[in-house]
Parts: structure tokens; C-alpha cells; sequence
């Protein structure tokens, strides 16, 4: 996961030095508050998913390997359909005409 130098610099500030937004955006060559936020905010969405991924990685080395079900050549999985003669509606009357 890389990070913006920006990006870096917000997450110090706000989260090491404890300082407000709008003292972050000053310490940062006075960028205004709004685009302190939304760096932020980018910072951590790259955050958790670098995060996401780690964990799914490690859940993935975790979980056993599964092969693909072999089936008859062939075969689909599915069961044959009823030949439409053998259809017959619930009143008892024959659908096929």
C-alpha cells in the first residue's frame, strides 16, 4: 500500500499529534479543511482495503483447497425434464390438448 505524502502527513496530524482539522490544514501549507477531509478520507479507504486484503489472504491459506465436482460426460447436474405428455394441471385435466 503506498500513500500520497499528503496523505501520510494528514494521518500523523490528526491521529499522532491530535491536532483539528483546520490546524492540520495549516501545519500542510494551508490547504483548506475540506481537502484535508477528503485526503483523509482516501487515506483510509486505502487503508482498510490494503487491510481487507490481508485478512481475505489469510482466510484464503486457512480455508481447504476444493476441486470441481466431476461429473459423467455429458452430464449437466441437472435432473431429466418431464416429457411434456406426462404434465397435467391440478384440476386432473391433461395438458396436452
Amino acid at each position: 500500500m503506498s500513500l500520497s505524502h499528503a496523505q501520510a502527513a494528514i494521518l500523523l496530524v490528526l491521529g499522532l499529534q491530535r491536532r483539528g482539522v483546520d490546524e492540520a490544514g495549516e501545519a500542510l501549507g494551508g490547504l483548506p479543511g475540506t481537502q484535508v477531509l477528503a485526503l483523509f478520507s482516501k487515506a483510509l479507504r486505502k487503508l482498510h482495503g490494503s487491510l481487507k486484503a490481508s485478512r481475505e489472504a489469510e482466510l484464503e491459506r486457512t480455508l481447504p483447497k476444493v476441486g470441481r465436482p466431476r461429473f459423467p460426460s455429458g452430464w449437466d447436474g441437472l435432473p431429466p425434464l418431464p416429457a411434456p405428455h406426462t404434465l397435467v394441471r391440478r384440476s386432473g385435466h391433461d395438458l396436452s390438448g
